[in-house]
């Protein structure tokens, strides 16, 4: 759900009654490479030979990508901002009760697994945005404390914000200024 905050909810949306023409150029891509990525999901879940396990990660990417396309450029009310927040802070809940069950550090235990990788993604998009405060040390300090671990693995940092040509937000700033923005576990 955190697509539709980057893509068509964001709260500047609300704020202006015209929408930015870089935006709306911005949103049309987007849509493009949406449409893209389901044709290409679609075609993996239509292959027989896709691996079983496989086919619920597909299955979730599809439903995903097709949230996201349907809300870029839609602009949204205020109703559909809060909703958004209150997808995203249920997933962070139920990350902080895994994390707990777990005991961690990572998602399933002792080991970095895919699941880490997949939950770097979407913690890092909140983050650069300046949605930290839904993983605030306060609110859920399982995830923060993951968040603040699994931003700083070498591996994900170089493969994510560490990546030439990156646009850097406020927040990645703050990370990379460490003087140790990443390290290996």
């Amino acid at each position: 759900p955190h697509m539709g905050m980057l893509y068509g909810l964001h709260l500047s949306d609300m704020v202006q009654q015209t929408p930015d023409k870089l935006v709306v150029a911005f949103a049309k891509l987007i849509s493009t490479a949406h449409a893209g990525q389901i044709k290409s999901v679609e075609a993996y879940l239509a292959d027989s030979s896709l691996p079983s396990d496989l086919r619920p990660l597909y299955e979730a990417k599809k439903k995903k990508t097709e949230l996201a396309r349907s809300r870029v450029g839609s602009g949204g009310t205020k109703e559909d901002y809060q909703d958004m927040l209150k997808k995203v802070a249920t997933f962070l809940s139920e990350l902080e009760n895994d994390l707990r069950a777990t005991g961690g550090p990572f998602i399933c235990g002792a080991e970095c697994t895919m699941a880490d990788l997949v939950w770097h993604t979407s913690l890092l998009r909140l983050y650069e945005l300046g949605f930290d405060g839904l993983f605030s040390e306060e609110k859920l300090p399982k995830v923060h404390q993951y968040a603040m671990r699994i931003l700083r693995h070498e591996g994900f940092a170089q493969a994510t914000y560490l990546w030439p040509y990156k646009p850097v937000t406020r927040n990645l700033r703050r990370l990379m200024a460490e003087k140790k923005p990443v390290q290996a576990f």
